[in-house]
């Protein structure tokens, strides 16, 4: 009965978690088109006819869809990931704090040492 109860409760906060990104990369996208539109009203005329139409909408069009992508679809994952982290390191801290401080230095180290090989190829 617990493991019925917290799935239900983890189905919840996915669908809320997925409704409010979704809600802001909307709002965003909205601020976005109006922004790009009045700076277009806003342009000479010649600057119209060096740039073809077309391809400035199309531009337009596929920045906004990137912006909405990464905010609706990245975003969350970047904040599961953080949030999972945070409750695992917690948790092992709250359990066995000396293999925790263990594993955790390895894995600073372990990351440093990417860092530095990344930057040297």
């Amino acid at each position: 009965m617990y493991f019925v109860g917290m799935s239900i409760m983890l189905a919840l906060i996915a669908f809320f978690q997925y409704v409010c990104f979704r809600f802001v990369a909307l709002k965003v996208t909205r601020r976005l088109r109006r922004t790009y539109f009045r700076a277009a009203l806003h342009q000479n005329i010649e600057f119209f006819q060096i740039h073809q139409s077309h391809t400035f909408n199309k531009t337009i069009s596929d920045d906004i869809k990137k912006v909405t992508a990464s905010i609706s679809d990245t975003l969350p994952a970047i904040v599961t990931a953080i949030i999972q982290v945070a409750a695992a390191c917690v948790t092992a801290y709250t359990l066995t704090w000396r293999l925790s401080w263990v594993v955790n230095c390895l894995a600073i180290g372990c990351g440093l040492w990417v860092m530095i090989l990344l930057k040297v190829s």
